[in-house]
């Protein structure tokens, strides 16, 4: 994989990809965390949400509303980015994004094959259905997306706080910018989108979605 040079550009287009997964999060109804979303200067982030974590099976459950929804608001991120660079996007750009997300695509596949593994046409059915309908949702709700970023783009850079690597490391800098999840609520709410927030104490919700994040 070929490295990119990380410029002021490529950094800011990580503020439109958390935006977009904790936007599509929000408009599916999923619950936001008060982590909300970062971003460092190395163009990493996080956005912090509550989703369905893989358990591993293989046993064909079909069609599950809460994998589903995850699968949808994980896609979003990588396509709100390449939505944000536009016409100026390359196709140098465009592989080290997809790179960059390779965690992102990791859980995709995991879901979808808890669901479908035992019949690899609607496994690829699925998954071009959910990624379209991700298209569609990035597409529809791009104002409060770019609104979003925006907002996280605005922030000064703060010591990276560390507890925020509870679900594993999302970045090796020592600064960070980023939003509450309080905030992420207020923000949106002029959208209707009715965003919330469940404390991460719970453990889980609804009754398997569990306090994770997108990368």
């Amino acid at each position: 994989m070929n490295q990119i040079d990380i410029d002021d550009k490529y950094v800011n287009s990580t503020a439109y990809h958390e935006a977009g997964h904790i936007v599509v999060a929000a408009v599916e109804q999923m619950p936001m965390r008060n982590f909300g979303i970062r971003m460092d200067s190395l163009g990493c982030g996080k956005a912090f949400y509550w989703r369905r974590v893989p358990d591993g099976t293989r046993n064909n459950v079909g069609a599950d509303v809460e994998r589903e929804r995850t699968i949808i608001s994980t896609s979003a991120g990588f396509i709100a980015q390449k939505r944000f660079y536009g016409d100026s996007l390359t196709e140098d750009i465009k592989k080290y994004i997809e790179f960059s997300a390779n965690p992102d695509t990791s859980l995709v596949i995991e879901l979808l094959e808890e669901m479908y593994s035992g019949d690899k046409a609607l496994w690829f059915q699925a998954r071009k259905s959910l990624y379209d309908q991700s298209v569609q949702l990035v597409d529809d709700h791009w104002k409060p997306i770019d609104t979003l970023a925006k907002s996280l783009l605005s922030r000064a850079w703060e010591p990276r706080q560390r507890d925020t690597d509870a679900d594993g490391l999302w970045s090796v800098d020592d600064r960070e910018k980023w939003l509450h999840g309080i905030e992420i609520v207020r923000i949106l709410a002029p959208f209707g989108i009715n965003a919330f927030i469940v404390d991460d104490s719970l453990q889980s919700y609804s009754p398997t979605l569990h306090p994770q994040g997108s990368t």
